[in-house]
């Protein structure tokens, strides 16, 4: 089974690690639980389920759940669908290669319609007739994850008299999951959603900020660090960079006078810890203010003290 992290529940993270102890009854039991209670994440949900059902020896109850989730729309990644470990003892059961189609012809329906969204959470006290200009985060979701999720882990910014801005993705890989791997189509998006909020508000352009977790945290590094679009603060959050050196040349060319980072990753990650900390060394030798926080105890995911870490930094980033 796949490891998503996402943070709209802690439950979630009980499923993971009760199937990585192999006590199925339990994270199966979380998993039903919270497919009762969160829309927009029962894609991911009922794949966790059925796989941990076939794990538990229950093929039919598997299947069941399988064409339960395809009738109700919810489809999972086709090529990840066909080489599930956990799912390899119905591979050649008729149904399963029914629902497999089924499933399949869902998604390219689905993929086919999937448009980028953005969503925007104004500040508390915004006042639509102030001439008063903004100060801007805009906030990329990781792998697998959606504008909600990242709204969940920047809205404090809003309280702070942020705009809040999170892009999602067109690129869905799973019912209610998405992915930025195509950057020739998720840069565009980028820059479509940029014009649109200069257009509806008046931006302060030097407390704007880029930021973004895992791949959105790639993709953040791409666009600021690259001048594709016109910021120069920017806050990863575990980034997967899984090629740092492509950094180098525009991060030789990157402006060392007003340009600042923050990284923050955890010192589990094994994806990430390594390229993110060469970021760094190649910030620092470029003479670029950049600062980062290696967090004991976590791997690809959120720090629980996440807003007061960025709280802490947010006046380096802005150069007071």
């Amino acid at each position: 089974m796949p490891y998503i992290s996402t943070e709209f529940q802690e439950k979630e993270k009980q499923i993971l690690n009760l199937y990585s102890q192999k006590r199925y009854g339990e994270a199966l039991a979380t998993a039903n639980e919270l497919l009762r209670n969160n829309p927009g994440k029962e894609g991911i949900l009922y794949y966790y389920a059925y796989c941990i059902q076939n794990l538990m020896g229950d093929r039919e109850e598997a299947l069941a759940l399988m064409e339960e989730a395809v009738q109700n729309g919810y489809w999972a990644d086709p090529k990840q669908l066909q080489e599930e470990p956990d799912l390899q003892s119905l591979r050649g059961d008729a149904r399963f290669k029914a629902v497999v189609k089924k499933n399949s012809d869902l998604a390219e329906e689905c993929r086919i319609k999937s448009k980028p969204v953005l969503k925007i959470l104004e500040p508390s006290d915004y006042n639509p007739g102030s001439s008063q200009p903004l100060p801007l985060i805009i906030a990329l979701h990781g792998n697998n994850q959606s504008a909600e999720d990242a709204i969940e882990e920047w809205k404090f910014m809003a309280d702070k008299g942020w705009l809040v801005a999170t892009p999602q993705s067109s690129q869905e890989v799973l019912s209610g999951a998405y992915v930025w791997n195509d950057f020739m189509i998720s840069i565009p998006e980028i820059k479509a959603h940029l014009e649109y909020i200069h257009e509806k508000y008046s931006i302060d352009d030097e407390k704007s900020i880029i930021a973004g977790f895992s791949m959105g945290g790639a993709l953040a590094a791409k666009l600021c660090l690259g001048q594709i679009i016109p910021f120069k603060k920017f806050i990863l959050m575990g980034p997967y960079l899984d090629n740092p050196s492509e950094l180098e040349t525009p991060v030789q060319t990157f402006s060392s006078e007003k340009g600042r980072g923050y990284l923050i990753v955890g010192e589990n990650d094994s994806e990430c810890l390594e390229g993110t900390k060469q970021l760094y060394r190649m910030l620092e030798g470029n003479g670029i203010g950049c600062r980062i926080d290696i967090i004991p105890g976590i791997a690809h995911e959120y720090p629980e003290n996440f807003q007061q870490l960025v709280e802490r930094n947010l006046e380096f980033l802005l150069g007071k």
